[in-house]
């Protein structure tokens, strides 16, 4: 894994980050307009519970950089990058969870509703699949590949 597909991973999982808090600051500026304008149970719900689907995301993509980062650093054993995406899940829903359960208030006050923990949980599995499917720090696993296909030298 070189530097620079580091950098390119980090910045795929920015970007994911980017278009994840676009629709979250949109919605949640316009949130009583919409609400007054489509009055419907669902739609409220959607509304004031898409902010934990957007965090758990944003969180997930921030731990797995970080993970990429550590994980380029030190050893670059491309047999640790599971460890790196089960990390980020953990993290990320500890964060979520124990916010929802009012653990913690780092993310500004909370309501708890069962609501908001569905969503959470949601944008936590959201975020892996975008992990599985993306896969930074992938470049390690090819160039083990590499590796193991050069012949030892006679």
């Amino acid at each position: 894994m070189t530097k620079a597909s580091v950098r390119k991973d980090i910045m795929r999982l920015a970007r994911v980050q980017l278009f994840t808090l676009i629709p979250f600051m949109l919605l949640k500026s316009y949130r009583q307009e919409l609400i007054a304008a489509f009055p419907n149970d669902v739609w409220e719900v959607f509304l004031y519970s898409f902010p934990n689907f957007a965090e758990a995301i944003v969180g997930m993509m921030f731990l797995a950089s970080a993970g990429v980062y550590l994980l380029h650093s030190t050893s670059g054993n491309p047999r640790r990058l599971p460890l790196v995406y089960l990390l980020a899940t953990v993290g990320t829903l500890t964060y979520v969870i124990t916010q929802e359960l009012k653990w913690h208030s780092i993310g500004g006050e909370n309501i708890t509703d069962p609501w908001d923990v569905a969503f959470s949980v949601a944008g936590t599995i959201a975020g892996l699949a975008i992990l599985f499917y993306l896969r930074p720090g992938g470049s390690v696993q090819e160039s083990e590949s590499e590796i193991h296909q050069r012949k030892p030298a006679s």
